[in-house]
């Protein structure tokens, strides 16, 4: 990928905090660099899990595993494989047997950072994805951060994106906004299924990065 505008893009100097030693793993009782990958039932959760996904292909993991934690069922509906690396991104909640944790939601005691025993980050950003895109070391745009982070905590007025105007998917309508792109994410949002956890995990599974366009027609095909 060229930059051609590096002020557009967040690019963080950051050491990743999940360790790539397969040694490493296999000491924690991990059958190698085998990995199940957990994420949030929403646009912020599939974007964190592409990222995550380029990850863990780009260091010689093997995700052999998605799984999909929503709010309303929490962990109790989810048995972790004690076997594999365990990654939950955009949960408020991390619990014992997560090995890697990384979300945005509130922020740790002080207390409770000393004693955790597992790497467990929780970042200052408005989404899980751009405090990902910030531990692993991804550059991230500008305008995929606002995008999401619209979504996300439902600025959109903030972003001067009209709430009425994005509950009817008109793309011809769409690309007659101002803001052509983040209408359009605000609209496909709305279409979002997430108890159809199926398709979300088929999502990222294909994805080749977290091009608004492209999750879009992912979700087409699937």
């Amino acid at each position: 990928m060229s930059i051609k505008n590096y002020q557009d893009y967040l690019v963080i100097e950051s050491a990743p905090r999940l360790p790539n030693s397969e040694e490493y793993w296999k000491k924690r009782g991990k059958s190698g660099k085998d990995v199940c990958l957990i994420f949030h039932d929403d646009m912020d959760g599939i974007v964190s899990a592409i990222l995550m996904k380029q990850y863990l292909k780009n260091h010689g993991y093997n995700i052999k595993k998605y799984g999909i934690i929503n709010y309303q069922e929490g962990w109790q509906a989810f048995k972790i494989d004690s076997r594999l690396i365990t990654i939950a991104l955009d949960f408020a909640e991390d619990i014992p047997g997560v090995d890697y944790y990384v979300d945005h939601h509130g922020k740790f005691e002080e207390e409770v950072k000393l004693n955790q025993q597992r790497t467990s980050i929780k970042t200052a950003t408005g989404s899980a994805a751009e405090g990902i895109a910030q531990q692993l070391g991804f550059p991230f745009s500008n305008d995929t951060k606002d995008w999401i982070d619209m979504i996300d905590s439902a600025k959109y007025s903030d972003y001067d994106i009209d709430i009425k105007g994005i509950l009817n998917f008109d793309l011809k309508e769409i690309s007659k906004s101002k803001k052509s792109k983040l209408t359009f994410a605000a609209a496909m949002n709305q279409l979002l299924k997430r108890s159809d956890h199926k398709t979300f995990i088929e999502v990222v599974n294909a994805s080749e990065g977290a091009s608004i366009f492209n999750i879009y027609r992912l979700f087409k095909i699937f």
